[in-house]
Parts: structure tokens; C-alpha cells; sequence
């Protein structure tokens, strides 16, 4: 396993949620125009990923990171950027645009517009597909 994924994850399993991000991280979303925030860029945690703060071009967005890397959760977190990416090129307001993804190489992360109104799943649970979410 490469050190930089070794300390992530310690550090993840003991604190129940990831406050360091690698450098070698930092970097692959540099070079795509992603800028983790500084100090404490943690937004939280799903059961797929680890959810960041950081700015594009397009402003503000959170950064969604996969957890491990598995063969089978590899797969699982790419399905779910194609689809997000799909569903919201189709026109389905209340899924949020996928703006770029790192899917090659260590790590496995996707953006999207950062919502600033509470978590993102309080605010789905509030929308349907007829009521756009606004980011």
C-alpha cells in the first residue's frame, strides 16, 4: 500500500472521520483545478467517501473521496459518478452536476457544486424530481 493511503486510513479509523488529506492527493486534484480548503477542509463522511471543501473554477465544491479501495467499491463509486453525471445531463433538477472526477491512478474522488444550506441529504430528502434542488 502506498504510505500517503496508509496514513489516510489511520487516521480515518481513529478518529471516524478523515482530518488530514495527503499531499499526493492535494496534488492530483491540483492538476484538474481543485484546491482543497485549507485546515480543517472536512465536511464529513458517507458510507461510500469522505466529503472535503474545496474551489474550482466554478466556485466553491465539495470534494467526495472514496473510503477504500476495493475492486468491488471501485466499481460501486464509479457507477455512482456516471450515473450522477448521466442523470444530471439528462435535465433531472434535483440531481447535483458532477463538475470533474480523479478516477485513474491511487485515488478515486468526484466534485460537485458545494450546497451551503446544511447537508446535501437533508436538502434531497426535501426535493423531488419535479422540484429543481439550487445549489
Amino acid at each position: 500500500m502506498n504510505p500517503a493511503r496508509a496514513i489516510d486510513q489511520a487516521l480515518a479509523e481513529r478518529s471516524g472521520i478523515l482530518v488530514c488529506v495527503s499531499s499526493a492527493f492535494s496534488r492530483a486534484l491540483a492538476v484538474r483545478g481543485v484546491t482543497l480548503a485549507g485546515g480543517d477542509a472536512s465536511l464529513g463522511e458517507g458510507g461510500q467517501g469522505w466529503v472535503f471543501r474545496g474551489t474550482s473554477a466554478a466556485g466553491e465544491v465539495a470534494v467526495k473521496r472514496l473510503k477504500s479501495s476495493t475492486p468491488a467499491r471501485r466499481m460501486r463509486f464509479q457507477r455512482e459518478i456516471a450515473l450522477m453525471r448521466r442523470l444530471s445531463t439528462a435535465g433531472v433538477g434535483c440531481v447535483v452536476p458532477v463538475l470533474g472526477a480523479l478516477e485513474d491512478g491511487e485515488y478515486l474522488a468526484y466534485w460537485m457544486p458545494l450546497y451551503h444550506e446544511g447537508s446535501l441529504q437533508s436538502a434531497m430528502n426535501r426535493h423531488t424530481v419535479s422540484d429543481p434542488l439550487v445549489l
